[in-house]
């Protein structure tokens, strides 16, 4: 039964798709993106305190994860008016607070991917086996992103990915035009 929910949740199917497409408001989004902040907190904890164990203490530490928390929520906050606004370009007609609580769950590859790319620190870039696994956890984000907007949304599959696709340009395009 667990593993059951486990695999729902990973590809947005079953129970936790009734839950997205129900708008029941479900503890498991909020403790997903709490705790992609508190692991992506823990790595950038120990990737500034590798050096220095005398740096090492336990309100920097706090002070590391409750930023790796704030970080997450911004992100969800960004993804989600992205997304929304996409989706009101093609008709949609989706709550923002709707989307913002079923984004949630697509945390689990977003905050791999938030490790994967602090933790590595730009070896993502060089290294080929940690940039095939970086795509790939990218295109299980878009992928589980286009599913939730297919299941709260009632778009076709392909109009949900391109709203994700389009959301995806923009970022990139914003990134371009001011720098990271």
């Amino acid at each position: 039964m667990v593993l059951q929910y486990f695999v729902d949740l990973v590809a947005i199917n079953g129970k936790v798709a009734a839950d997205i497409k129900d708008n029941r408001l479900t503890l498991t989004s909020n403790l997903i993106v709490l705790l992609a902040g508190v692991v992506y907190g823990l790595v950038i904890f120990n990737i500034k305190t590798v050096n220095s164990i005398a740096e090492q203490n336990f309100i920097f530490l706090l002070f590391a994860v409750l930023l790796g928390f704030l970080y997450m929520v911004s992100s969800q906050i960004g993804i989600t008016l992205l997304l929304w606004a996409m989706c009101r370009l093609l008709k949609g007609r989706v709550p923002f607070m709707a989307l913002f609580s079923a984004i949630g769950y697509a945390f689990i590859p977003y905050g791999i991917l938030a490790v994967l790319i602090a933790y590595f620190n730009g070896a993502v870039l060089t290294n080929y086996l940690l940039g095939i696994l970086a795509a790939l956890v990218l295109l299980w984000l878009v992928q589980m992103l286009a599913k939730i907007i297919f299941v709260i949304e009632d778009f076709s599959l392909k109009k949900a990915y391109m709203c994700v696709v389009f959301s995806m340009v923009f970022f990139g395009s914003f990134i371009y035009v001011f720098g990271y």
